[in-house]
């Protein structure tokens, strides 16, 4: 909520105003609430289809011209915005004479604390993991505690919440306690590194920018007219902030900096299905490029943390405490990805974590096989017009969407 505010009052982004809000459970309608103005204007998802590249191209120049505005905006330090009478009790940074940082919570992580407090986890009786993964990640610009905070909450969420292995190989609950722990070990040479430092501003960014949380103007589909969703921002470094929106993602293959994308050089040969699946792809990556060129005009350190960041270092960050919901292979891949180029990367010293060649082939076979499983998930929610949570838009005929289901269960059956 205190984002919407900030938001709206400093940038140009099209927030839905708040009308009424309380954080106080014992107010008279008994819970916490807020009031806010319907979005105006319809759902980009209603009409994205419907646009011809041009369009495209000029809705993609608005998106990069607010998202450059988030990103302008000045933090002191990393997690959530609070209003400074609001949080008397937090460790707390002031923003300016209204708001502060505080706190840093999201969807996955609401411990249950006693009397407030929360001693977290301990690796061993030596080294105390961070002294309150509760608190803001850390209040100030230091991302090695930033690191070790996520790191620790995804240890919290193992050792402390339901186990429910999902996909293949998830992983025991020694395997993600093992890779988390060498993922602290390597954590503090990252973070003070120059392919690193250089990337880690405060930032402020809309990390679930997808067709349906856009409304354009009825009568013009490039004038974005409001964007919600908004809870469980927090401001963070810039190279785990800045994403490609969902649907201008880059498909395979794709290469950043002044490329243009181009047709395969035996397009004339392919038949008519690999055409057309090759145009797919190329017009993907031209939206892709036409993002990252409006990225770079009106915010190019933006661009810079999304396109200079070695991937599988961006990966170990944001993959820390997310262990218990994806398994352990992505972060597993990210420390074996670091550490085939450590040399390279000029990182100091040797790699803290060590895999044996038997082990590296077997890693290799579940990776193949967990790529496998999020590609038929991905597509099943693309068939289905659905998310991780199975939500279906009310504009959709829920009927047909379970019948689709169906018929797409017993088609993996078979």
């Amino acid at each position: 909520m205190y984002l919407c505010l900030i938001v709206r009052a400093h940038t140009a982004v099209p927030v839905p105003n708040v009308i009424a809000w309380s954080s106080d459970a014992s107010n008279p309608i008994g819970s916490e609430y807020i009031l806010m103005e319907k979005a105006r204007g319809r759902q980009l998802v209603d009409v994205w289809g419907d646009m011809n590249q041009l369009q495209r191209f000029k809705f993609i120049k608005n998106l990069a011209r607010l998202e450059g505005q988030l990103a302008s905006l000045e933090f002191p330090g990393y997690g959530n915005l609070y209003m400074l009478h609001s949080a008397p009790q937090l460790s707390a940074a002031t923003v300016n004479d209204e708001y502060c940082l505080g706190q840093a919570y999201n969807e996955s992580w609401f411990p249950q604390c006693e009397n407030g407090t929360h001693s977290g986890p301990y690796l061993s009786s030596s080294r105390p993991l961070v002294e309150s993964v509760l608190r803001v990640y850390t209040i100030g610009m230091n991302l090695t505690d930033l690191g070790l905070a996520l790191a620790g909450r995804g240890l919290t969420q193992i050792q402390t919440s339901t186990f429910l292995p999902r996909g293949p190989h998830f992983g025991s609950k020694d395997e993600h306690s093992r890779i988390l722990e060498a993922a602290m070990d390597i954590i503090p040479k990252l973070a003070e590194h120059p392919i690193v430092k250089p990337y880690c501003r405060p930032t402020l960014w809309h990390r679930d920018l997808h067709l349906g949380n856009i409304y354009i103007c009825d009568q013009d589909p490039t004038d974005i007219v409001s964007i919600i969703d908004w809870q469980f921002l927090s401001v963070m470094p810039a190279f785990m902030q800045v994403q490609w929106p969902y649907f201008l993602s880059p498909p395979e293959n794709y290469e950043t900096g002044l490329i243009k994308p181009e047709l395969p050089s035996n397009f004339d040969e392919m038949d008519p299905d690999e055409k057309a699946f090759a145009v797919a792809v190329n017009d993907q990556a031209l939206l892709s490029k036409c993002y990252e060129a409006a990225l770079t005009k009106n915010h190019l350190p933006s661009c810079f943390a999304l396109t200079r960041v070695h991937s599988a270092m961006r990966h170990l960050f944001s993959s820390c405490e997310t262990t218990w919901k994806d398994g352990i292979i992505p972060l597993r891949d990210c420390l074996i990805q670091i550490s085939e180029s450590w040399r390279e990367l000029g990182l100091p010293g040797s790699f803290p974590f060590s895999i044996t060649d038997d082990d590296l082939s077997k890693h290799r076979l579940e990776l193949s096989r967990y790529m496998d499983w999020h590609k038929l998930k991905s597509y099943t929610q693309e068939l289905l017009h659905s998310d991780d949570d199975g939500w279906v838009s009310p504009q959709l005929d829920f009927g047909k969407v379970q019948e689709r289901h169906a018929e797409l269960y017993q088609l993996y059956l078979q």
